[in-house]
C-alpha cells in the first residue's frame, strides 16, 4: 500500500494469497425505489451480507447527481436474503429504471493503508527487478483494499501488475476497493488476468486501467480491444463508463517489447451485458480510432467486425 505522497514505499517481490469468508454475491441492484426517508431496501437478488456490513447505493440520477451516492450500514436482514434494513434513513431516492446498484464493501480481511499525513520511514526497493515469467503471482479473493494508491505518483497504484508477462494463475475476485488515491487496478504488460465481481467505490483516476497498450487476453467480468469485458455495471463517474483508448503502438516499458503490436488494428474479443448510468460524459468511448482487423497489422488487411452487445446506458 502506498497512501499519502509522503508515505513508505513497499515494493513486493513475491507471492502474495490473501482471501476472505466467502458471500454469495458482492452487488445486487433494487428490486424497487427506494424512498427518501426509508430505513429499508429491497433487493433483487438475496445476500448473505452478515449484520453491520458496510453497503453503498448508487445514484441513477444525471451526471448532477454524483453525490447521491449513499454508504449505508445494515442493521437486520430479512429471512428470504432480500429486505435490508438501515442504520439511518436514506437522504435521497434510489430509482429503478436502470436500477441503482447496492454493494457490498465489508470483508473480514481487509488490507489497509495509512491514513498518518506523511512518514519519515524508508524501506529499499527490491532488487531483483521483475520477472517476466509466470511466477510472483497474485490472488485475492473477498478482501477489502482501502487508503491505497499514492495520488498523483506515476506506477504507484493499489493493485499493480508491472510487466509480467504471463498471469493466467492471478486473480482478484469478489472484493471491495475502497477509497483509494491513484486508480484500483492497474495492469502493464501483463496477460491473462482475471478481475471479476469486485466492488470499486470512491477512486481517484481510471478503475481499471491497462496501461501499455500490449495487454491482451485479460478478463474484466461480473480494454484494449482484446480483452474480455462482460457482467460489469459503472454508476456515477466524473468521466466516462468504458474507454477504449486506441493509440498506434505499444506504450511506456511496453514499446521495448511489443513494438510491432498496433493496438488500435487489434481484433477484438468480447464486450457483452455491461451497464453504465450517471457519468459526467460518455457511457462507452473510443477514442482516437478504432479500425480491427484479422492479422492485427498496420498494413492494409480483412476488416474484423468488432460487436458491442448487451449494453444498458
Amino acid at each position: 500500500m502506498y497512501d499519502q505522497l509522503r508515505s513508505i514505499e513497499l515494493s513486493i517481490c513475491a507471492i502474495v494469497d490473501m482471501h476472505g469468508a466467502n458471500v454469495i454475491r458482492t452487488w445486487t441492484r433494487l428490486a424497487s425505489v427506494a424512498i427518501i426517508g426509508s430505513t429499508q431496501i429491497i433487493i433483487l437478488h438475496p445476500v448473505d451480507w452478515p449484520i453491520d456490513s458496510t453497503i453503498v447505493i448508487t445514484t441513477i440520477g444525471n451526471y448532477l447527481t454524483q453525490g447521491k451516492t449513499e454508504i449505508c450500514t445494515i442493521t437486520a436482514i430479512s429471512s428470504n436474503g432480500l429486505t435490508l434494513t438501515l442504520d439511518s434513513a436514506l437522504v435521497n431516492t434510489h430509482l429503478v429504471e436502470l436500477r441503482a446498484e447496492v454493494d457490498f464493501l465489508s470483508h473480514n480481511v481487509i488490507f489497509q493503508g495509512s491514513v498518518t499525513p506523511s512518514s519519515n520511514l524508508t524501506i529499499e526497493l527490491c532488487l531483483t527487478g521483475f520477472n517476466p515469467g509466470i511466477g510472483s503471482d497474485q490472488y485475492g479473493a473477498t478482501i477489502m483494499v482501502s487508503n491505497g494508491g499514492q495520488a498523483f505518483h506515476l506506477g504507484q497504484y493499489p493493485i499493480h501488475f508491472h510487466m509480467n508477462g504471463n498471469m493466467s494463475l492471478s486473480y482478484i475476485k469478489s472484493s471491495a476497493i475502497h477509497q483509494t488515491f491513484n486508480r484500483a487496478v492497474n495492469i502493464h504488460t501483463s496477460h491473462y488476468f482475471t478481475v471479476e465481481n469486485n466492488i470499486i467505490d470512491d477512486i481517484m483516476d481510471g478503475v481499471f486501467f491497462l496501461e501499455g497498450d500490449a495487454e491482451v487476453g485479460n478478463v474484466l467480468r461480473d480494454y484494449y480491444p482484446n480483452n474480455i469485458v462482460e457482467n460489469n455495471a459503472v454508476a456515477s463517474d466524473t468521466h466516462f463508463g468504458y474507454w477504449y483508448c486506441m493509440v498506434r503502438t505499444s506504450d511506456g516499458q511496453s514499446f521495448a517489447i511489443y513494438r510491432n503490436i498496433c493496438p488500435y488494428r487489434q481484433i477484438f474479443d468480447r464486450f457483452v451485458n455491461n451497464s453504465v448510468h450517471s457519468v459526467g460524459r460518455f457511457g462507452v468511448r473510443i477514442f482516437l480510432e478504432y479500425s480491427p482487423t484479422v492479422a492485427g497489422s498496420r498494413s492494409a488487411d480483412t476488416p474484423y467486425q468488432a460487436i458491442f452487445d448487451e449494453l444498458i446506458a
